[in-house]
C-alpha cells in the first residue's frame, strides 16, 4: 500500500511541476505579447499582418523542446486576449479622462 503512495505523490509531484512550468511560460508569453502588440502597433501595417508579425515575435520566445504545446494558433488566442485587455483598459482611461474634463 505504501508504494501506491509513494507512486501517487511521485506523479502528483511530476504534474504540479509541469503546471506550474506551464503557467511560468504562459506568462512569459503574455509578456511578449505586450511588447509585441506595441511594436506591432508601431508598424505601418493591417491588422492581420501585425497579428502575423506579433505571433512570429512571441513564438520566437518560446523554448524550442515546448513549442508543440504551445501552437501558432494558440500564441494568437493569447495575443487577441492581451489586446483586448489593453483596449479595455484604454477606453476605460479615456472614459476617466472626460469625465474628469466634463466636471
Amino acid at each position: 500500500m505504501e508504494i501506491y503512495i509513494n507512486i501517487a505523490l511521485g506523479v502528483l509531484a511530476i504534474g504540479v511541476t509541469l503546471f506550474s512550468y506551464y503557467l511560468a511560460i504562459r506568462n512569459k508569453i503574455e509578456q511578449a505579447a505586450k511588447n509585441a502588440i506595441n511594436v506591432a502597433e508601431d508598424l505601418d501595417k493591417i491588422g492581420a499582418e501585425k497579428m502575423e508579425i506579433a505571433v512570429e515575435q512571441v513564438y520566437a520566445v518560446i523554448p524550442a523542446i515546448i513549442k508543440p504545446v504551445f501552437p501558432k494558433d494558440f500564441i494568437e488566442q493569447i495575443i487577441q486576449e492581451v489586446f483586448d485587455k489593453m483596449t479595455e483598459f484604454a477606453e476605460k482611461q479615456v472614459a476617466k479622462e472626460q469625465k474628469k474634463n466634463a466636471d
